[in-house]
């Protein structure tokens, strides 16, 4: 049942992203940034929405931030549960109000990062698997706020500022995309899908420093173009 669901998700998705693709215009290849690294591992037959923090959410398919944000029937309870019964209800993360505000959010999960390293070096996988869904939602809704000022200033006809644009956007899509991954391949280091827990922690502590890089480099590029 609970892959039945996350297949219908992926088709309200489609539906959802439709009616709101024009308005977002390029944000719509950052969203979509969201959902790439978990359809990988569906096959773990579950599916949440952004912002579950239940362990069962580790490593499995998510329903993309901005479309879970903009559809009234994910963020209606009883709608969910008519169309998705077995699909926890979680309210999607607002946006941030200000830029501000956004970019301190970035800072903050960028030093959660320490937090999750701690952690996996302790060996408790499912704690760093909860924390890191916890932060991936504060990560998408501050990046998209950011996207969404730099798109607001951005003359796409004008071959600089498209291109100040883009490489925003790159970045941004970047360090979503590793996000996932981590959260993917801890998952799968909870089913025993990579090998030994000893081997999963070293892995998995390089992928974080990995991360931490590529998010100090994000954090530079959204302080030079805000």
């Amino acid at each position: 049942m609970r892959r039945r669901t996350a297949l219908v998700l992926a088709s309200m998705s489609s539906m959802a992203c439709g009616f709101s693709i024009e308005r977002r215009g390029f944000l719509s290849k950052t969203a979509a940034a969201l959902g790439v690294a978990s359809i990988a591992d569906r096959e773990a037959n579950a599916a949440c929405l952004p912002g579950d923090q239940s362990e069962d959410c580790i490593g499995v398919y998510k329903m993309p931030y901005m479309d879970a944000k903009d559809s009234f029937w994910i963020n209606d309870k009883e709608t969910l549960s008519i169309f998705a019964p077995d699909i926890r209800y979680v309210k999607t993360e607002d946006l941030p109000a200000t830029l501000d505000l956004a970019k301190q959010q970035l800072f903050d999960q960028r030093q959660q990062l320490k937090v999750v390293r701690n952690i996996v070096f302790d060996g408790d996988l499912r704690k760093a698997g909860v924390e890191v869904l916890r932060i991936l939602p504060k990560v998408s809704s501050a990046g998209i706020k950011i996207s969404e000022h730099i798109e607001a200033k951005t003359d796409f006809f004008d071959k600089e500022s498209e291109k100040k644009f883009n490489t925003f956007d790159e970045s941004m899509q970047g360090l979503l995309a590793l996000w996932n991954g981590l959260d993917i391949e801890i998952g799968q280091a909870l089913r025993g899908q990579r090998g030994v827990t000893a081997v999963a922690q070293i892995e998995i502590l390089a992928d974080l420093k990995e991360l931490t890089v590529v998010f100090d480099d994000f954090l530079r590029v959204v302080e030079t173009y805000t």
